[in-house]
């Protein structure tokens, strides 16, 4: 099955490619976030489908004792397209705060911060996966877990967003 869908953030977004090379001790921050072929600001199609994976563990499938829907979402009966998916408003603001690296040390990090962003992409779902589940898991992604940096599911306040738009069609 085939569902249109868009997102609109309830919360900034925070975005950091954690791949971007840069050899500044204070890089650029527009050469750390997602950036496409025609320079525009994308999310990786992953972040959602990760969210979705995360939170499709809280509901349970009906008729199977303990098995929740964790594997279906993670397993490529969901696929989400495109991969980069372009955010609706470009324009960003640099966010500056301190976060503690591996080696527990404090640094500043400076990342692009989306004070109004928004996604529009597609979900193709198999036959084990019902559009209400697709939905309801999506809704809970969107308020309990996040994406981007410092979301929820890391204990920050960013990345959070409501559907807007969940058409499907067969």
């Amino acid at each position: 099955m085939k569902i249109d869908v868009s997102i609109e953030g309830v919360a900034p977004g925070l975005l950091m490619n954690r791949f971007a090379e840069s050899s500044a001790e204070q890089p650029n921050v527009e050469e750390t976030a997602y950036k496409n072929q025609e320079g525009k600001l994308y999310q990786p199609a992953e972040h959602i489908l990760r969210a979705m994976t995360i939170a499709a563990s809280s509901f349970r499938v009906e008729g199977r004792r303990r098995a929740n829907y964790a594997k279906s979402f993670g397993s490529g009966l969901v696929v989400i397209e495109p991969p980069e998916i372009v955010h609706k408003n470009q324009s960003w603001v640099v966010d500056t705060r301190p976060v503690k690296t591996k080696g527990k040390k404090r640094t500043a990090r400076h990342r692009v911060c989306l004070p109004n962003w928004g996604l529009d992409f597609t979900i193709l779902a198999g036959d084990g996966v019902s559009s209400d589940v697709v939905k309801s898991v999506l809704e809970y992604a969107g308020s309990h877990v996040g994406i981007g940096d410092f979301r929820p599911q890391r204990k920050g306040p960013f990345g959070r967003f409501k559907v807007t738009k969940f058409d499907v069609a067969q």
